[in-house]
C-alpha cells in the first residue's frame, strides 16, 4: 500500500480518486506494483490526474491495463487550429463594427 500512497501524494489525488486507487490495488494485489508503476508514468502527462484515475477505474478493475500514452480529449488532430484562429479574428471584427450608441457621459445622478 506504500506505493499507492506515494502515487496519491505525488499527484495530489482527491478523495474519490484515492478511494478508487485503493480499490484497484486491493482488487489487483498480484500485479499492483506493475499497475502502479504504469499508472504513475501515465499520470505524469495528465492535466488532471484525479480525473484520469476515475476514468480508468472500470478498465483497471476489470483486469485491463493502463494505456501506453495519455491523450486529453481536448487535444486536436489535424489542422483545426487555423480555422479556430480565423473564427476568433472574425469575432473580434464583429465586436468593432457594433454601433456605439450608448452615451459616454455620466448619468445626472453621478455628475458633480
Amino acid at each position: 500500500m506504500g506505493e499507492a500512497e506515494d502515487v496519491m501524494k505525488k499527484f495530489r489525488l482527491d478523495d474519490e480518486a484515492r478511494r478508487k486507487l485503493v480499490q484497484i490495488v486491493l482488487q489487483r494485489a498480484d500485479d499492483s506494483s506493475r499497475v502502479l508503476g504504469r499508472l504513475e508514468v501515465y499520470l505524469e502527462s495528465a492535466r488532471k490526474p484525479s480525473d484520469a484515475v476515475r476514468t480508468m477505474f472500470g478498465r483497471l478493475m476489470a483486469g485491463g491495463d493502463v494505456p501506453e500514452e495519455h491523450r486529453e480529449k481536448e487535444e486536436k488532430k489535424g489542422g483545426d487550429d487555423d480555422r479556430d484562429r480565423s473564427r476568433d479574428r472574425h469575432r473580434g471584427r464583429e465586436r468593432d463594427r457594433r454601433s456605439r450608441s450608448r452615451s459616454r457621459r455620466r448619468s445626472r445622478s453621478r455628475r458633480r
